[in-house]
């Protein structure tokens, strides 16, 4: 058995701990956000194909299998204009990502989960298992499935700088475990964000 993987994630946890204990008491918490129609939000970054920029719309509220929710155009372009890619994404109205549908309207992939515990409290952590379902094969309508078990930290109020200005946002840290159907661990993911009331939105 490997020790790199166990050792790191207690380095990890360890961090988390270490800014938590920063966190104080009276630090506000984060309210839900409301999305409307027309609502637009720009993102830049750099990808294995160079620099890109996404531009999410909100274009339509409404259900999704019965649960309320937000409908987003996704324009992703890298900045050479090579390439352009347009696609639905899902959220429901507490922000969790639920669905991604292609160009035509064809459900690519969906996951349940409840990512987010509202109010966003900056001391708040939360464990909780979940279902993705990804890749669906045309010629027989299944689907690749996976499990996933995630921690998530949220550490405090933060300024970040982006090209849009600053911003006040609450910053938060994810250590996400990957199974199998048979419960086999495939990898992890340590990831962080940063969710502002001013943007209504993530800001990194």
């Amino acid at each position: 058995m490997s020790l790199r993987a166990p050792t790191a994630s207690l380095l990890v946890l360890g961090l988390v701990v270490a800014l938590l204990s920063t966190a104080r008491a009276e630090d506000p918490p984060m309210e839900r956000p409301t999305w409307r129609v027309g609502d637009r939000w720009v993102y830049r970054g750099n990808g294995d194909r160079g620099p890109y920029r996404t531009t999410d719309t909100v274009k339509r509220v409404g259900q999704y299998e019965g649960r309320p929710a937000y409908f987003l155009e996704r324009v992703t372009e890298l900045l050479d204009g090579s390439h352009r890619w347009v696609f639905t994404v899902v959220f429901d109205q507490d922000l969790y990502y639920i669905a991604q549908l292609d160009a035509r309207g064809r459900l690519e992939e969906k996951v349940m989960w409840q990512l987010f515990r509202w109010p966003l409290r900056p001391w708040d952590h939360r464990e909780f298992e979940y279902t993705w379902y990804s890749s669906l094969v045309e010629e027989d309508g299944t689907w690749t499935v996976g499990k996933g078990r995630l921690h998530q930290w949220v550490l405090g109020w933060e300024v970040v700088e982006t090209s849009a200005g600053k911003f006040r946002a609450l910053r938060y840290h994810v250590v996400d475990r990957f199974y199998d159907p048979q419960g086999q661990a495939t990898g992890h993911a340590i990831e962080e964000g940063w969710l502002s009331p001013d943007a209504r939105n993530w800001v990194r």
